[in-house]
């Protein structure tokens, strides 16, 4: 928005990228000229000029629309449902009482199930994204979302897997978890 004076009256242009619909532009406008006018009480001209109007811009395609959203979702998620299955699973063959007695910690034993669902999230983050974009991803950073997601979403499985005897129990406070972290996506 740029504010000038033409003979001793506010001059008002608004510079718009191109994208904008009508119907915004003419809010715009008319909220601006009501505003001044309530301050100055006289004819405004507010001129609007669109920057690259007739430029052509791409649609994205679903595929690619959808894909963040997917990547955001899919190996967190995975973490939350799997790591509980795992728990309860265990629990019931008794592995995890075979475990108690073993040298190992249990420091060790979440960090080998988080672990495990990281590189199962990073797994289907590199395959789903080689399919729809190919090579052109910053990898690096997608590779750390994924990374932090899938470790936050598997501790709290863990979490959510302790204060229950089976996966039945717990499956309502699973997926009240996941609507939860859904939501925002």
């Amino acid at each position: 928005m740029v504010i000038s004076e033409a003979q001793n009256r506010p001059n008002v242009e608004f510079i718009m990228q191109g994208y904008e619909n009508k119907e915004v532009v003419n809010t715009l406008v008319l909220s601006m000229k009501d505003d001044l006018d309530n301050r100055v009480r006289g004819d405004i001209d507010i001129e609007t000029l669109s920057i690259n109007k007739d430029a052509y811009q791409e649609n994205i395609p679903l595929n690619k629309n959808v894909l963040p959203i997917f990547l955001a979702m899919e190996p967190t998620m995975l973490g939350l449902f799997m790591i509980a299955a795992f728990v309860f699973m265990e629990k019931d063959e008794g592995t995890i009482r075979a475990y108690k007695v073993s040298p190992g910690k249990i420091p060790e034993y979440l960090a080998s199930k988080i672990t495990l669902m990281v590189i199962l999230g990073w797994i289907s983050t590199i395959i789903s994204t080689v399919l729809v974009v190919g090579l052109k991803a910053d990898y690096l950073n997608l590779l750390i979302i994924v990374t932090v997601g899938s470790i936050f979403a598997s501790g709290l499985g863990l979490i959510i897997a302790s204060f229950f005897d089976n996966i039945s129990q717990s499956m309502v406070w699973i997926l009240a978890a996941s609507i939860i972290f859904s939501v925002p996506f």
